[in-house]
């Protein structure tokens, strides 16, 4: 897979910021993948009850961890071009930064400025609990830093959005996102629900099911062999 960004210092003009935005978008994605995922395992409190039931401190650490994964990956893209000690950091800002044409560089800083701003308790998070251990946001009853999985999802929104407009507009690029029907957390909760041998069995059972169904009649639906809450979300 090409990785133009580490190739930066060869690279001028639009193939830099492209370089730059690239990097953007395949974090971005990326981490709209860790959010589906994070969701899909612990959105449903039946998926956390498997979770528990193999192993509940395991399935917190993972939790916990994936979390701030995410938000430091948020925070990471809507930091500013450079760093304190004057050295890049690829994030929105750069990547605004080097585009060619200044005509809408002002639009898309304002805009990056408001995504900053909207995300300020998730970069509380990231400056005062994982990044540090501040005294005063780790006191009873402070606040500091929490943030809900409504945040993460709407930051990451906002996100892509201004980077697909900016791929539109100045390459000329339509960019694609997550796939609506991709789970991929389900193959580990359906192991982990039913066995690996279990489900393995399960899955036989279907491909013998459909194999001999007699013509003319309704083939099996896969997400029948699985309870609701762990059958693939439709739309």
């Amino acid at each position: 897979m090409d990785r133009p960004w580490e190739r930066l210092d060869e690279l001028t003009g639009r193939e830099a910021a492209k370089a730059v935005g690239d990097y953007c978008l395949e974090h971005l994605l990326y981490l709209k993948g860790q959010q589906r995922i994070y969701w899909g395992l612990y959105g449903d409190e039946r998926r956390i009850e498997v979770l528990n039931t193999a192993s509940g401190p395991v399935a917190k650490i993972v939790q916990d961890a994936l979390f701030d994964v995410i938000v430091l990956g948020i925070c990471r893209l809507l930091d500013p071009a450079q760093s304190v000690k004057k050295s890049e950091n690829l994030t929105l800002a750069l990547l605004i930064d080097m585009l060619p044409i200044p005509d809408r560089k002002d639009e898309y800083h304002s805009e990056r400025r408001r995504l900053r701003d909207d995300a300020a308790a998730l970069v509380d998070r990231r400056n005062k609990h994982i990044a540090h251990a501040d005294s005063a946001a780790l006191k009873k009853d402070a606040r500091v830093g929490w943030v809900s999985m409504r945040q993460i999802k709407s930051a990451l929104d906002d996100m892509y959005d201004l980077l697909r407009r900016i791929y539109k507009s100045e390459f000329n690029t339509e960019t694609y996102g997550w796939k609506s029907n991709d789970h991929p957390e389900l193959q580990f909760l359906r192991a982990l629900a039913f066995g690996n041998a279990a489900h393995a069995q399960k899955l036989e059972d279907y491909e013998e099911a459909l194999i001999t169904t007699p013509y003319g009649e309704s083939l099996p639906d896969l997400e029948d062999i699985y309870p609701d809450w762990l059958r693939t979300p439709r739309g």
